[in-house]
């Protein structure tokens, strides 16, 4: 596809895209997946934006495997213009919200794949957990520890999405699955063995 609407290339990836639909006008079949062939490196942006782009997009529609599909379909394309840059003097102010203790120093032995491992440290952030390891695991590692975080509450949720990574010599697990509200945990638990986490 190619266009050019009120003397605007719009020929960005953002910009344009074509859906078929129905006869009331509901998507039946969405790109997948869309290669961007552009013969200039500018992009329809300010001074640029009243040139010509010798650019076209070819849109892969991978649910549509026979030309039946396509009967009784129209296109529609949906559009959108060009940002218009607004000049002056700007001035912004953001709240800095307290901070949250993320380290925690634990100085314990806690069961790690299979093994009794003392863990001197975690972290929290609201993705996910870190232990760190004080040896490298990487290459027998199975994946099969199981971690949850217990609020404050007493809602205990599971974080069942495991990788490792390796730092000379050191590796550390990161468990996710859930975004962890960092304020309100009051424990950790990995293979059973609680930690207490205080704010």
């Amino acid at each position: 596809m190619k266009a050019i609407l009120d003397d605007t290339a719009f020929v960005d990836g953002h910009y344009i895209h074509a859906k078929l639909v129905h006869s009331e006008k509901e998507i039946v079949y969405d790109a997948a997946a869309r290669i961007d062939f552009i013969a200039d490196r500018k992009y329809a942006y300010e001074s640029y934006s009243k040139e010509p782009h010798d650019e076209y997009s070819e849109l892969i529609y991978d649910s549509i495997t026979n030309p039946e599909q396509l009967n009784d379909l129209s296109i529609t394309i949906d559009y959108m213009k060009s940002p218009k840059i607004t000049e002056g003097n700007w001035e912004f102010s953001f709240m800095i919200p307290e901070k949250v203790t993320t380290e925690f120093h634990v100085d314990k032995e806690i069961p790690i794949n299979g093994d009794k491992l003392r863990i001197d440290m975690v972290s929290l952030s609201p993705i996910g957990i870190t232990v760190h390891l004080p040896q490298n695991m990487s290459a027998d590692y199975n994946h099969s520890d199981m971690v949850y975080v217990e609020y404050s509450d007493g809602t205990i949720i599971e974080l069942n999405q495991s990788s490792i990574h390796t730092y000379e010599n050191e590796s550390t697990l990161i468990f996710r699955g859930h975004i962890i509200e960092i304020e309100n945990v009051q424990g950790i638990i990995i293979n059973g063995e609680r930690i207490n986490i205080s704010q």
